[in-house]
């Protein structure tokens, strides 16, 4: 063997461990970037599904903001409409014919005479007439009411509030807690 077939063998020798190298950094290099693409996919994966969440997430809160304004704003017009409506009420009170004034003015003297029985009586200036006839009450003057009255004891310790904001005020409490225990 001469040395031009020990170089050629070394040479073959060379080649194929530096293919061998070669293919090992080939096969460790195709290895290591499947793991690093497999990586990927999963954060991908994680990463999306967390952007999922976070959108529905935002999605429902947005939709439930929406429903709590519409709640606020139907509650809002209900409370307007009562308010009116207790309005209107008052003012019809208020605009009754006299006659019929003085029928809800003698029922509710009789009405007041059961808790207080004699002292003083306030009204609206409009039924004074008839309240300086009701006995045994003295007529003490108006005062900023629709109609109905307001009587104090004799000792001033009582006083009863038989006005119609009052009465109405009641029976509107009255109404409410009946309808809130339709929806309870």
């Amino acid at each position: 063997m001469g040395l031009s077939e020990v170089i050629t063998d070394v040479q073959r020798d060379g080649e194929q461990r530096a293919a061998a190298i070669l293919a090992a950094a080939r096969k460790e290099a195709a290895t290591l970037l499947d793991g690093a693409r497999g990586q990927a996919k999963a954060y991908e994966a994680t990463r999306l599904a967390d952007a999922e969440r976070q959108a529905k997430a935002a999605s429902a809160m947005v939709a439930s903001r929406a429903e709590s304004d519409a709640r606020k704003a139907v509650l809002s017009g209900e409370a307007h409409l009562r308010a009116e409506l207790k309005a209107a009420i008052l003012k019809a009170l208020k605009d009754a014919p006299a006659k019929n004034r003085q029928a809800h003015l003698t029922a509710l003297v009789a009405r007041a005479q059961k808790i207080i029985p004699a002292g003083k009586v306030w009204g609206n200036a409009a039924d004074a007439a008839t309240l300086e006839k009701a006995k045994p009450y003295a007529y003490a003057g108006a005062t900023a009411i629709a109609g109905g009255i307001i009587v104090e004891s004799e000792s001033g310790d009582a006083r009863l509030d038989l006005s119609y904001e009052t009465l109405l005020d009641d029976q509107w409490r009255t109404v409410l807690r009946a309808e809130a225990g339709l929806f309870a």
